[in-house]
């Protein structure tokens, strides 16, 4: 499951890339090949950009806030379009597009338990060694 984290007003969301929301996107785009052009400021219109931004982010956090609550971690209420429309402004746009584009690629970080991590759980020396990096995340 492909994962991340986005601060926005001093608190950290998390995001993902779920089939949830692959199936939305293709749903509103036509297909996830389409989430680029979507999100291109064309003929400079910069409201149509962060529409697209906001609604992708509000997606993804509703993804990430249910993924960890499966995983048995807390979560804040997921962001929804409405708050990052008071809470975000143009000068953002740029890190909102990283923050969409690292959580899809997978840049942000990976969730997979392994087998030698289910192992490491129970030996603490062991769980430092296999420890992945937490990724980058934005804020905004």
């Amino acid at each position: 499951m492909k994962t991340g984290m986005m601060e926005v007003a001093g608190t950290k969301y998390p995001l993902s890339f779920s089939a949830r929301v692959i199936v939305a996107c293709n749903e509103r785009y036509g297909s996830i090949d389409n989430i680029d052009s979507a999100l291109e400021n064309e003929a400079g219109d910069i409201g149509k950009v962060l529409t697209e931004c906001f609604w992708l982010l509000a997606e993804m956090s509703r993804a990430g806030s249910a993924y960890q609550k499966l995983m048995g971690n807390d979560a804040p209420e997921p962001l929804t379009e409405d708050f990052l429309l008071d809470a975000v402004g143009v000068d953002d746009i740029a890190e909102l597009k990283f923050n969409i584009f690292s959580a899809i690629t997978g840049d942000m970080q990976r969730e997979v338990e392994t087998e030698d991590e289910k192992e490491a759980a129970k030996d603490p020396k062991q769980a430092e060694e296999t420890k992945a990096s937490d990724g980058t995340s934005g804020t905004v």
